[in-house]
């Protein structure tokens, strides 16, 4: 659409025209922080859920009052086996959905995805919360089976809300995928808080579940209110009407001097207060940043030689708790960082037309990464360490 070597002079500033509307009280940053949070409520409410599930899935022989069902010599094998079958439910559609989303993000219009996904991911979390309030002790299979089937639901509709929301960050500033990142890193953290709270503050699993879930609900709902009110505001319909970023002109300059940016989008792609900029090194297009990438291979033999168990080949080199602490801290630091200055600069390699779909294929990859990942986890504890 634009001329790669020579800016489009219908969007250069004229005098007297109308500026270009502010983010005010960041509240679109907000949003998209908040839709961060819920394109993972799924998987880190359901993995954090562990307390509430083993309850479900105990041994009913035992006596009603007995509190130690989660000890191995006690454990029923579908709590041995719930959180692998967890976290294949989770994967597989996750990275389908998220390969059709991609494909669809010219066949279905982005607003019907992303509601669709949400209405999808409520009425399954109201579901679970109905669960908690039944006494599933004499049909455990079929509760197992029904779960099994929730989450392979609840994480289609999670990717194709993560892909839409990431395809929708693609058409603001960089800081605004940064944003929808930074959300999903504390959604991790808020649904470990959540469930702390949850079995804190009641007496038993069903009620922690009951609670526990419905923190879940009210902030996915909370969510999709936000998204409604999206298309109120005039700084996020400025970015999202393409129409209007083809021909509007307007009076101003780079207000976050982002020299990283596609020059010939510089005035439509950048808004905001300095105190709101996002440090990113390495730069836009720098080589640093697959090299930095590919070189986080080196957090495998790291973890590795920890002391992990059990273990059947390989020597314990690090036998103390301070050293995998450390080194896990590393490998989050990187990840976080690394990974959502890949999803900020992904789409600025992209036409204006065709920034959601790099938005979506961002977010399909990731999750590819994380898929491949855990698979091959399974693969190195079994067969290498």
């Amino acid at each position: 659409m634009y001329d790669s070597d020579q800016e489009s002079t219908s969007l250069l500033p004229r005098k007297g025209a109308i500026g270009v509307p502010k983010d005010r009280l960041k509240i679109v940053y907000a949003i998209f922080y908040l839709l961060g949070i819920g394109t993972l409520l799924p998987w880190n409410f359901f993995i954090n859920g562990k307390h509430y599930f083993m309850y479900k899935l105990r041994n009913i022989t035992l006596p009603k009052n007995f509190t130690e069902y989660i000890k191995p010599e006690y454990e029923t094998d579908f709590q041995v086996s719930f959180e692998s079958y967890l976290a294949v439910a989770a994967m597989l559609p996750n990275v389908l959905f998220m390969f059709l989303n991609t494909v669809a993000t010219r066949l279905i219009r982005l607003k019907i995805r992303i509601i669709i996904a949400v209405c999808t991911m409520i009425l399954i979390f109201a579901s679970t919360i109905v669960f908690a309030l039944l006494n599933t002790d004499m049909w455990q299979v079929e509760f197992f089976a029904i779960t099994l089937v929730c989450i392979v639901i609840m994480n289609a509709a999670s990717a194709v809300l993560q892909g839409g929301v990431f395809g929708l960050a693609s058409m603001f500033p960089p800081r605004y995928s940064q944003s929808v990142m930074a959300g999903q890193g504390f959604g991790g953290t808020m649904a470990a808080i959540a469930n702390i709270i949850s079995i804190a503050a009641t007496k038993d699993a069903l009620q922690s579940g009951l609670f526990y879930f419905s923190i879940a609900l009210i902030v996915l709902i909370l969510a999709f209110l936000a998204y409604l009110i999206l298309p109120c505001l005039k700084f996020a319909r400025y970015h999202t009407d393409k129409k209007s970023l083809r021909t509007s002109t307007f009076n101003g300059i780079d207000e976050t001097n982002d020299n990283d940016t596609k020059s010939n989008v510089a005035f439509t792609k950048t808004t905001g207060a300095p105190l709101w900029r996002v440090y990113r090194m390495p730069k836009f297009g720098s080589n640093w940043l697959p090299f930095l990438s590919v070189s986080r291979i080196i957090f495998i033999p790291l973890f590795i030689f920890c002391n992990f168990q059990p273990r059947q080949h390989l020597n314990v080199y690090f036998d103390n708790d301070i050293a995998p602490a450390v080194i896990m801290v590393l490998f989050a630091f990187t990840n976080g960082y690394l990974s959502t200055l890949c999803m900020m600069y992904g789409p600025m390699n992209a036409q204006e037309e065709d920034e959601e779909t790099a938005g979506a294929l961002m977010s399909f990859f990731l999750a590819l990464g994380l898929t491949a990942g855990s698979f091959f986890s399974f693969l190195l504890s079994k067969y290498l360490i």
